[in-house]
């Protein structure tokens, strides 16, 4: 049966607002990269898990209170929710222009050579400096993969049961979720180039 007058523009403007608010795939997209369940995240946001489950399948449309939640637990923007481009402009990076995070100690420096905090690359990228009797033990849940390349210095690490040191040029590649730590044991800064997937910077104040 074909749908009255009336019922026309009524089923157009919920098919226009389905379209306007779908953003569930990309909270599902942001929550898998955070290597987070529905049940954690939910948990985080201080929601239920079906509830954002609903969110996650627009079946629920989001309140404003709940995308502040999901910014704050993703460390993102609005915008970041909303939009993902399809292509990151490629733009050189100039010293001056790198974030910097540092520990709470101010013994590790992390320079991000991608845009880890407003933009969305699939790997994070930096510079990581360790001055002299820096040390930490890292609490990364995260199942991903880390890649550690000494740039000048020497720097030990333990990953599981092994302990190795890096001097300049040489390379290590672990899983993150195997238990791993790093020391500097000499007189000068350590510095090793990072990468790591999926990018999480803003466990560098919490996690050392």
């Amino acid at each position: 049966m074909s749908a009255t007058k009336e019922e026309q523009p009524k089923k157009r403007r919920r098919g226009r607002r389905k379209q306007e608010t779908r953003i569930g795939a990309r909270i599902r997209e942001l929550r898998k990269r955070h290597d987070l369940t529905l049940e954690e995240l939910a948990e985080e946001m201080g929601c239920s898990a079906s509830y954002l489950s609903r969110l996650e399948r627009d079946v629920s449309a989001p309140t404003q209170s709940r995308l502040a939640a999901l910014c704050r637990v993703f460390k993102c923007d609005i915008r970041t929710l909303w939009h993902r481009p399809e292509t990151i402009p490629a733009e050189p990076l100039k010293p001056g222009d790198r974030k910097i995070v540092f520990s709470s100690d101010r013994k590790r420096k992390l320079e991000l050579l991608t845009d880890c905090v407003t933009g969305n690359p699939r790997i994070e990228v930096g510079i990581l400096t360790v001055e002299p009797r820096g040390q930490a033990t890292p609490r990364d849940s995260r199942n991903g993969e880390m890649l550690l390349l000494a740039l000048s210095g020497k720097l030990e690490i333990e990953v599981g049961a092994d302990r190795y040191t890096l001097t300049e040029g040489d390379a290590i590649h672990f899983q993150t979720v195997i238990p791993h730590s790093y020391f500097n044991s000499s007189n000068e800064d350590a510095k090793v180039l990072i990468c790591a997937t999926p990018p999480a910077p803003e466990l560098f104040e919490r996690r050392y």
